[in-house]
């Protein structure tokens, strides 16, 4: 009897850790919607995140100033990225090698120069390296973003939108 204490002891103290020290995940929902700088490896813009825990409260809501940056493009269709979030509450976080992916190359348009100025991408940032206020302490990261970029002659804008789960320690 002594021994069925001890194991069912043993097991509900393993339950308790692991619900005591597992992450807090929350879904992500926003905008990004950047412009394309002075050179072409730097956007910069604004973006407006939502993070709800698993009951659907909100949990996060603002809006702040994004900066992106290229890092590599050495593979046909394939981008690396940096981002940098800053919101008005004070919180930021900072992503690196987000990868960005050319989807529907049939939608692709070119410009007058016949170089490709309009394509759609799908991003996905999975790798926070950096946060401050709400964004301290985030362990994981699948954030996806989804949209198009557009430098078409009279266009100089990015837009997307953001779907995913950030979780905290």
């Amino acid at each position: 009897m002594k021994k069925k204490i001890l194991v069912f002891s043993f097991l509900l103290f393993i339950a308790w850790w692991g619900i005591a020290f597992s992450d807090t995940c929350y879904k992500v929902k926003g905008t990004v919607k950047t412009i394309n700088a002075l050179d072409e490896i730097t956007q910069q813009g604004c973006i407006t995140l939502q993070l709800f825990d698993q009951n659907g409260n909100k949990a996060f809501k603002e809006s702040g100033y994004l900066f992106g940056r290229v890092i590599d493009s050495s593979t046909p269709g394939v981008t690396y990225l940096t981002h940098t979030a800053t919101f008005k509450d004070g919180s930021m976080f900072e992503s690196f090698e987000d990868v960005a992916v050319i989807v529907n190359p049939e939608n692709i348009e070119c410009g007058e120069d016949g170089l490709p100025c309009y394509c759609e991408v799908h991003e996905l940032i999975t790798n926070i390296v950096k946060g401050k206020g709400f964004f301290t302490n985030v362990s994981s990261a699948a954030v996806e973003a989804n949209g198009h970029i557009n430098t078409c002659e009279g266009d100089n804008e990015n837009k997307f939108e953001l779907t995913g789960e950030i979780c905290f320690e």
